[in-house]
């Protein structure tokens, strides 16, 4: 909606930007995409080896001391060019000034770091602020006076010789390492779906509706509240409390048929650590199955609903509404068929399980297989549950699928021992049926190479055939399918195979 409001001053925040009107084509001089002066780090020559560069026009908007260290730095790249000398050598770990000091290491001591200041525990219960509140300007100066007192950094390196753990690296820069290795384990986790994604529970806009993992931190002794179980709003106990299973699983609306697994027991065990955290407290736990399918899962359950007397209701919340710091909860008794509206202090939601971000592009990477959620599909859900379609790379934990840490941990230790047999072996041992070429018809288009998942199929840049890496196939049928020519097939599956065995199948015994 439109407002119009009547202020008595206005003030514009515009930004800034280099003018770069002044630079044509003609000088040859490249632009970033972000519409500075592209220029090398260490000389600020730009494409254009007589123009150097420095200042706003090259970073952006900066400080005035960045400006003038850019200028010194280009300054003396002029002055080496005009001297007839290589302005590019040396310059990776030029410094900004040059300094006469000389550290002397006698005079350091060892002192203890001071400890990190952290909240008081009176003014976390009502918020999720950072604890460690960091160093006062006080207190960065004097733990500066524990290092080497060299004034200006002189590059003496003093500091690299006195530090026994070898911390200090001063050449040390980004760097990307390119490894080769035998085998890969993906192992990515999970992410839970955010109450944003959940209108009906309020959206994220209740600040007494909070996810399961947010309860666990305020019933962890080190979290916000250092074990006091308070609500977010106000920093009250709360003496009512409402616990919701599958918020956004088994639902398919929000496009998660599936169960997360592990949402039943962490909240009965969240139940019951509130339940003795504040005793005369009341739990609810809203739920459409209990799943406990674990061992001593069950025992843990009934321990939880007898000793702890908390409450159980079989039915799904429908819908959370917040007003004077007191959550409404309407769901359904699906045992009586009854209509439930309750009001709570606090409402915990276990959302459902996703896959974690960057899962997807890292499977599109890998060359593995992901079902319609984004989970990574294993080679078989049986027989190869560790396994996935590329050989040499195995799944671990819920990267698979929602699983609990005991399946977690069992899934883990048998990847390692894949690996382990895999680096066992003197030779790779593969499955027979793969693809092959018959060398005689094959035209050498390349369709098998561009559609190929494993990128097994490579066309001989002379002859003009394709062949097929043997250590790369798995066998899917993808090229031989695809082939124009027929040129490709699937070993001990080729038509004469295929109806031999369909004769035989179909013969009268």
């Amino acid at each position: 909606a439109e407002e119009i409001l009547e202020f008595d001053n206005v003030f514009l925040a515009i930004g800034e930007k280099p003018d770069l009107s002044f630079i044509s084509s003609e000088e040859g001089i490249e632009l970033t995409p972000w519409g500075t002066i592209a220029v090398d780090d260490e000389t600020l020559v730009t494409s254009n080896p007589k123009v150097f560069s420095g200042g706003d026009c090259v970073t952006g908007p900066a400080t005035f001391i960045d400006a003038a260290g850019a200028g010194r730095k280009a300054a003396r790249s002029i002055n080496l060019m005009l001297e007839g000398k290589d302005f590019t050598l040396d310059r990776a770990n030029e410094l900004s000034r040059k300094s006469d000091l000389i550290g002397d290491k006698d005079l350091a001591y060892p002192s203890p770091l001071k400890p990190m200041p952290e909240l008081e525990v009176a003014d976390r219960i009502s918020n999720f602020n950072e604890v460690e509140l960091g160093y006062s300007e006080e207190d960065i100066i004097e733990q500066a006076k524990r290092c080497i007192h060299c004034g200006g950094c002189s590059e003496c390196r003093l500091c690299e010789a006195a530090c026994e753990p070898d911390a200090i690296a001063h050449d040390l820069k980004d760097w990307i390492e390119e490894i080769s290795v035998g085998a890969i384990v993906v192992a990515t986790g999970f992410e839970l779906m955010p109450l944003s994604a959940m209108p009906e529970y309020g959206g994220g806009r209740f600040p007494n509706v909070i996810n399961a993992l947010q309860f666990e931190r305020i019933l962890c002794a080190s979290g916000p509240t250092a074990g006091e179980v308070r609500r977010p709003s106000d920093g009250k106990v709360p003496k009512k409390v409402a616990f919701v299973h599958c918020a956004g699983s088994r639902d398919p609306e929000h496009g998660v048929a599936y169960c997360s697994r592990v949402c039943c027991m962490y909240l009965i065990k969240q139940a019951m650590l509130y339940k003795h955290a504040v005793q005369d407290g009341e739990a609810y736990l809203f739920y459409i199955d209990i799943r406990s399918n674990g061992k001593r899962y069950e025992e843990f359950y009934a321990r939880t609903m007898e000793e702890e007397h908390a409450t159980f209701i079989r039915g799904k919340v429908s819908r959370l509404y917040e007003h004077d710091g007191v959550v409404t909860v309407f769901a359904e008794d699906t045992l009586t068929g009854q209509p439930i509206k309750m009001d709570a202090d606090l409402v915990v939601a276990a959302p459902a399980m996703l896959p974690s971000k960057g899962a997807q592009e890292l499977a599109s990477k890998l060359r593995l297989a992901t079902d319609e959620y984004g989970w990574v599909s294993e080679a078989h859900p049986k027989l190869r549950a560790i396994e996935t379609l590329t050989a040499g790379i195995f799944v671990a934990g819920v990267t698979q699928f929602p699983k609990d840490i005991t399946d977690a941990v069992s899934q883990a230790s048998g990847a390692a021992g894949k690996v382990l047999v895999l680096f066992s072996k003197e030779t790779l041992e593969r499955e027979p049926l793969i693809a092959e070429v018959d060398a005689d018809i094959c035209t050498g288009c390349g369709v098998c190479e561009e559609i190929c998942p494993y990128d097994a199929p490579k066309v001989d840049p002379v002859k003009k055939i394709a062949k097929i890496n043997e250590a790369l196939c798995e066998g899917c049928g993808a090229c031989a399918a695809a082939c124009p020519s027929q040129a490709v097939k699937h070993r001990n599956y080729t038509r004469t195979q295929l109806f031999a065995m369909i004769e035989e199948a179909t013969r009268d015994y």
